[in-house]
């Protein structure tokens, strides 16, 4: 095609703006086209696909005015109407339609072109032209605007690749996934290029990696799995494309670790063949591989053992098969249970109760595949009834048909009775378990308006007339226990309809149906009677009693009427003097009196008590409360005793207290049940080998059932007279005292074959515990309180003869010249030493009083060793639970001194908590960190972190009192007495910490306490040594010579002038040293005797004494040694004579007494 050497210039221009590529060719390209062909104007608009609409991006225009705005709203439908033609023309074209204006199509001619590569649309090029181009004019515009197109397509993908090479670079560099480019050269993986996230699956920077390694790359990958990298590395070397594997590799940190790799083969940008590696850590997913496998593991296992029954429903034969049965576990889950006709039986009703037939036909058509609870009804053999069972199940279908259902059933009746008791609770009240006030108003209420006029009832109202005083007397938990056998009574009394309900604090209300008057009458005093003999404590002059006021329903449907009638027969009884009952009869109008015979229909039959037992409440959580909160602990365990013993139904209760030392048995508490059962349970008076017997009957638990062969050894056979000896079952649960055998407490009943269930036994034993505690603990602040009421009283006559004695003292002084006023001061100075001497002995009796105190040693030993063997101990009870138990150590002083015994008690005691109040596959962590060093002490904390279930905040402090736990149920269902946290927390108190806790309920607990311990050095030990005497020599006074050992000076000089008084020679020695050697260097038979002081500097008078009998000299085994000390307790007289000593004399000496100590001593005047 020919064209003008105008429009020539101007594609030369164009191409060369192509070759600069400066980005700005197409908007020049436009304006010099437009001024080349006489345009008005000339655009550009590019076409966003997502958006559906065009934006101008280049303009030109003669008269610098813009396009118009219709223009751009509607050019895409003047394009995309007529694309498919546009597109295969690929001309320059007018536009016509609505796209312009219709007066600018008038004024004007309009031309487009359409940007496109294989029919995707790019944008459109517009030109605006006063007059048509002529044919000529029009190919040769049409090349041109080609040409523009052609820059404006190299330009967007220009700008479109940069703008995707920045992408992959960002991309390159901030994505996880390790890129790695790398080729293989002589069995050796190079490294070619890698972005950064891989230096960090590695561990590493990538400067350190190109210093230590180079380039290699197998380093890294685990040894024993090189060789199979290696060969799919090199297998893609000779053919394949693609790889995918796994391996193992070395972190920096030398952690093995798993790595998923993508390898594929490309060209690089230097048009090398490399192996391009796209590899991510899977570490986390291999554990969670691993993790799924044993859980499958354990899965199948659940599977096996589980409790549920598997079935199949077959809805086109409407068959049901079972795996498994609620009723008879012996039968094998591989036994399938056929049920024909399954829907049909259900339907009848044989299946379930009737109101749920709707719902389980629902399910077992696929309507409604929700989970849902059964009542169902079941029939195996001789047994049926029906059971609470939970079923959840999935359809199968068949081309879209649903043809089965597969679930399964669980067994729910104690979770739907559990239920049951839940509510039940709501309803009644905490302590007596009869009806609250408002819900019994409510049953009352709804009973007088259903029932017929024809049906009688009465209406009873109780009061206890002096509870107040039983309070205030013996304490409120006391006073509870009053209430809940008050309750007791009433349920005996009443039938399981009757409607019975704590009004009040002490107050009852009672709804008896299907009542007549007389038979109420009957029924109140029962009540009255059984309530008026229950036990009241030990002070004779409190009894309980109580006030009944009683009124028939004949005379009225209304409650409040009833109430108020009711209430004004109780006024009447407390008008007229309380503890009675009485009725108002409706017929009569008058009040019957319960005092003397009361009214009794003869058509009625006699009353027939109904038996009581609470065999679920829980008496261990009682026993705890009622001992420690008692105000009189003997009123206490009486009623305790009473509460267990009628609680399992047993003829006699006893505790037996023994005394070793006098070789007896007392019983010092007892409960019968009938006065038949008074008869001997022990043997009051034992030999030492009967003792011993005694003691090794109970096992290691501390029980022991007696054995006729036993009771024939132990028992005194006594009876009441009249009465044979009977047959008993007996439970004794042993009482110790640190561990020292006290005695025992005796639960008996009549049945001889009975065995104790192990759940009995259990809760008996803790019982025991208890008691026995509490006994002790009462036993000793009996004899704390006589002791400190002793040391007040002998302060006060202490100071009397000091008195005395410095009074004469002071008056001896002053009248030294009256020998007759001195020697009557120094005789009542004499009278009052003696008297103050007896007062002091008196006090050192009161040592032998057990105080109960405790304290702690002082010894080096090992702290990661004892941590050590904690774990070992207590790590059996966590992986028994599934539990995972942590520990975590951090101190430097392994070597430390301290109680290495308590403080191993305590940690064993907190961790043994931890595990038994943590579920199973929860976890424990102990943690062990030293806070602080000084340079002769370390600062350790200790602490138990554990996911059980916690503690409310409310009863964080009780459970670091003695016998009280979170949770009154705690006992029952974990076990245990509630002792370990405060022993626990006395023990660190005496380490000088404090034990402390963080809880949160449902979440877990953490006790810590931090302890200071000196730094171990040394370790010495000591061990005693004794000798026996051997032969007395006799000696005489006459010409006797003692050796007096003794470092006081004025106490020599007593000692010596005492004895040179009855003529015996002394020598002095002042201390243990000094005596040995001068022992040794006298020659045998030289001193007829010793006198020898306990305490001394140098050495001691035990050392002494030792030194002495071991010397080897003739005479050393047979001199008599007598020691003189201000110890005046039997252990110390115990060492005198262990270590050799004849005798033991106490400071002051007596010297009558050392007179006669030696007489004996020497044999003198036999």
């Amino acid at each position: 095609m020919k064209m003008g050497k105008e429009n020539n210039d101007l594609i030369t221009i164009i191409e060369k703006l192509k070759k600069e590529g400066n980005g700005k060719g197409v908007q020049q390209a436009l304006a010099l086209t437009g001024e080349t062909f006489s345009c008005v104007r000339m655009a550009m608009y590019e076409y966003h696909v997502y958006q559906d609409t065009f934006e101008r991006k280049y303009e030109w225009s003669a008269g610098k005015l813009p396009f118009d705005k219709t223009l751009n709203e509607t050019l895409k439908k003047e394009i995309f109407a007529n694309k498919k033609d546009i597109l295969e023309k690929n001309l320059l074209s007018k536009i016509m339609g609505d796209s312009i204006d219709k007066k600018a199509l008038e004024e004007h001619v309009f031309y487009h072109y359409v940007i496109e590569t294989r029919g995707q649309v790019h944008g459109v090029i517009i030109l605006e032209r006063e007059k048509a181009f002529s044919k000529v004019e029009l190919q040769e515009v049409a090349l041109i605007i080609y040409m523009i197109s052609e820059e404006y397509i190299t330009e967007k993908d220009t700008e479109e690749l940069k703008v995707q090479n920045n992408f992959l670079q960002t991309l390159y560099s901030k994505m996880q996934t390790g890129l790695v480019q790398c080729v293989m050269e002589e069995n050796a993986m190079q490294m070619i290029w890698a972005n950064e996230a891989a230096f960090q699956i590695y561990g590493c920077t990538r400067e350190w990696y190109e210093q230590v390694y180079g380039k290699s790359m197998e380093r890294f990958i685990y040894v024993e799995d090189w060789p199979y990298v290696k060969q799919q590395l090199e297998n893609m070397q000779v053919g394949e494309e693609i790889k995918e594997y796994e391996h193992r590799y070395i972190s920096y940190f030398g952690q093995m670790r798993w790595l998923h790799v993508n390898a594929l083969k490309l060209v690089n940008e230097n048009q090398e063949e490399v192996i391009q590696l796209i590899f991510s850590d899977i570490t986390h997913s291999k554990q969670l591989e691993n993790d799924l496998e044993h859980e499958k593991e354990r899965y199948r296992i659940a599977i096996d053992s589980s409790s549920d029954v598997i079935f199949e429903y077959d809805l086109l034969n409407d068959e049901y098969v079972s795996y498994g049965s609620f009723i008879d576990n012996s039968l094998p889950r591989s036994t399938p249970i056929l049920t024909s006709s399954y829907k049909k039986k259900l339907l009848k009703g044989k299946i379930c109760d009737s109101d749920m037939i709707s719902r389980y036909v629902d399910f077992l058509s696929g309507d409604d595949m929700k989970p849902f609870e059964l009542r169902e009804r079941y029939k195996e053999g001789d047994c049926e009834g029906h059971i609470w069972v939970a079923i959840e199940g999935t359809p199968i279908y068949d081309n879209g048909m649903l043809i089965k259902i597969i679930g399964k059933k669980s067994n729910i009746n104690e979770k739907k009775q559990k239920e049951k008791k839940e509510l039940e609770v709501v309803q009644r009240d905490r302590l007596t378990k009869l009806y609250t006030r408002t819900v019994g108003e409510e049953l009352i209420r709804q009973y007088l308006e259903e029932k017929s006029r024809e049906e009688i009832g009465s209406f009873l109202l109780i009061d206890l007339d002096n509870f107040q005083v039983i309070n205030d007397t013996y304490g409120y938990t006391f006073g509870d226990a009053i209430l809940e056998e008050v309750a007791e009574v009433i349920k005996a009394a009443t039938r399981q309809n009757d409607i019975s309900v704590r009004y009040g604090g002490d107050e009852f209300l009672i709804l008896m149906k299907n009542t007549e008057p007389g038979r109420t009458v009957v029924y109140g005093k029962r009540i009255h009677e059984k309530i008026c003999g229950l036990y009241a404590g030990e002070d004779e002059n409190i009894k309980v009693s109580c006030s009944v006021g009683m009124v028939s329903t004949e005379m009225t449907q209304e409650y409040e009427t009833l109430f108020q009638y009711a209430d004004g027969m109780l006024a009447y009884v407390k008008n007229h003097g309380k503890n009675d009952a009485v009725c108002y009869s409706p017929s009569s109008k008058a009040v019957i009196e319960m005092q003397g015979t009361a009214y009794v229909n003869a058509n009625e039959g006699p009353v027939e008590e109904v038996p009581t037992g609470k065999d679920n409440e829980d008496i261990v959580a009682f026993a705890f409360s009622i001992l420690e909160k008692t105000k009189d602990m003997r009123s206490a365990i009486n009623l305790l005793l009473g509460k267990v013993g009628r609680m399992l139904r047993l003829n006699k209760i006893s505790i037996i207290e023994t005394d070793a030392n006098f070789l007896s048995n007392i019983i010092t508490y007892e409960w019968i049940a009938k006065k038949e059962y008074h008869d001997s349970i022990c043997k009051y008076n034992l030999s030492q080998e009967e003792l011993e017997q005694w003691k090794s009957c109970f096992d290691g638990e501390g029980l022991f059932v007696m054995t006729d062969e036993w009771r024939e050894k132990f028992s005194d056979g006594v009876t009441l007279e009249g009465n044979a000896p009977r047959k008993r079952n007996q439970l004794y649960s042993a009482i110790y005292e640190e561990g020292e055998f006290k005695g025992a407490v005796v639960f008996e009943h009549s049945d001889p074959l009975d065995v104790w269930p192990r759940d009995v036994r259990t809760k008996l034993k803790e019982v025991s515990k208890i008691i026995s505690t509490h006994i002790t603990k009462a036993n000793a602040d009996i004899a704390s309180k006589a002791k400190t009421e002793f040391l007040s009283r002998m302060s006060h006559e202490i100071r009397t003869p000091m008195n005395a004695i410095v009074g004469m003292t002071s008056i001896a002084q002053s009248v030294v010249g009256d020998e007759k006023k001195v020697s009557e001061c120094l005789a009542k100075i004499d009278t009052s030493t003696q008297y103050l001497l007896s007062l002091i002995n008196d006090i050192l009796d009161m040592s032998r009083i057990e105080s109960g105190s405790m304290s702690v040693c002082q010894e080096a030993f090992d702290l990661d060793k004892l941590v050590s063997e904690i774990v070992v101990l207590m790590s059996p009870q966590a992986e028994n639970k599934d539990i995972n138990l942590v520990v975590k150590r951090s101190y430097t002083d392994l070597h430390l001194i301290g109680d290495e015994l308590r403080l191993n008690q305590v940690l064993i005691n907190i961790i043994g908590n931890a595990l038994k109040f943590t579920p199973e596959r929860g976890s424990i962590t102990i943690a062990v960190q030293q806070l602080m060093q000084e340079d002769d002490a370390a600062t350790i904390r200790f602490s138990v972190d554990d996911t059980g279930i916690g503690i409310n905040e409310n009863n964080l402090e009780r459970i670091f009192t003695a016998f009280e736990q979170a949770e009154s149920n705690t006992a029952r269902r974990f076990g245990g007495t509630g002792l370990g946290l405060a022993i626990s927390s006395n023990l660190v108190k005496l380490m000088g910490g404090k034990l402390d806790v963080r809880s949160q309920e449902g979440v877990g607990s953490e006790f810590f306490f931090t302890l200071q311990f000196p730094l171990a050095q040394t370790e010495e030990k000591e061990a005693d040594q004794t000798v026996e005497s051997g032969e007395k020599e006799e000696i005489h006074f006459e010409n006797c010579r003692l050796l007096v050992v003794e470092d006081n000076d004025l106490n020599a000089e007593i000692a010596q002038t005492v004895l040179d008084m009855v003529g015996i020679k002394t020598e002095r020695a002042e201390d243990g040293k000094q005596a040995v050697d001068i022992f040794q260097k006298k020659e045998s038979g030289y001193f007829d005797a010793i006198l020898m002081d306990i305490r001394m500097p140098v050495m001691d008078g035990l050392e002494a004494t030792k030194c002495i009998r071991t010397s080897g000299k003739e005479d050393s085994r047979k001199i008599p040694i007598i020691a003189m000390t201000a110890n005046a307790f039997d252990k110390d007289m115990k060492k005198s004579i262990d270590c050799g000593m004849n005798g033991h004399l106490s400071k002051p000496i007596d010297i009558n007494k050392l007179y006669k100590v030696l007489q004996e001593t020497l044999h003198v005047n036999e």
